[in-house]
């Protein structure tokens, strides 16, 4: 449990849920009343975006860039999609990013003849804290 004093309070859930708030109202001699309020947290919506920015093909190095990022983050997991992660320091205040990422040439994500697709997840921390994430799938031919 955690507990807050003063006339008001402000407070951030760590992850979303249905929670039980308890009041609990002293006054100067002593006594006691409380009252419960059941509350739900829910997700925000993910502003982060995800866009191919060079296309470069499967087997190659290809551009993927990351919009919208919560201006706290400081650590950026990828999960590529084709089997690979990778974890990118981000300077706090930076909102845009683009990584370079060699994809997979392997049969199984390809969806026609040199033409690949991939379940991509970005997911943006501050610290241990999970920010934002998004899924997205990315199309390769290497078209540009």
């Amino acid at each position: 449990a955690t507990y807050f004093t003063g006339q008001s309070i402000d407070h951030v859930f760590a992850k979303k849920g249905t929670w039980t708030v308890t009041l609990k109202v002293i006054d100067e001699e002593g006594t006691a009343v409380q009252t419960f309020q059941k509350v739900t947290v829910e997700a925000t919506a993910s502003t982060i975006g995800v866009a191919v920015g060079n296309d470069a093909g499967a087997a190659s190095t290809s551009t993927i860039d990351i919009t919208g990022l919560p201006a706290a983050t400081d650590t950026l997991y990828i999960l590529w999609g084709d089997g690979s992660k990778e974890k990118v320091d981000v300077t706090v205040g930076t909102t845009s990013i683009s990584v370079d990422h060699v994809f997979s040439d392997n049969s199984q994500f390809e969806i026609s003849s040199g033409v690949y697709k991939y379940k991509l997840s970005a997911y943006a921390f501050e610290g241990t804290s999970r920010l934002m994430s998004k899924a997205a799938e990315i199309v390769l031919d290497g078209a540009n």
